[in-house]
């Protein structure tokens, strides 16, 4: 939860959506308009260094 609050805040063109399945996996999916999974891909290299 932390981390979608900590988005919401700097990138509010994102929608988090975030699922639990009963005796299962947790899902969080993340959508936005058109551009948002170049910027995500982006940001998400850029943690990674």
């Amino acid at each position: 939860m932390e981390f979608i609050l900590f988005e919401r805040g700097c990138c509010p063109f994102l929608r988090f959506e975030l699922e639990f399945e009963p005796g299962g996996p947790l899902w969080l999916r993340i959508r936005g308009p058109e551009g948002a999974k170049e910027f995500i891909a982006a940001e998400a290299r850029a943690a990674e260094q």
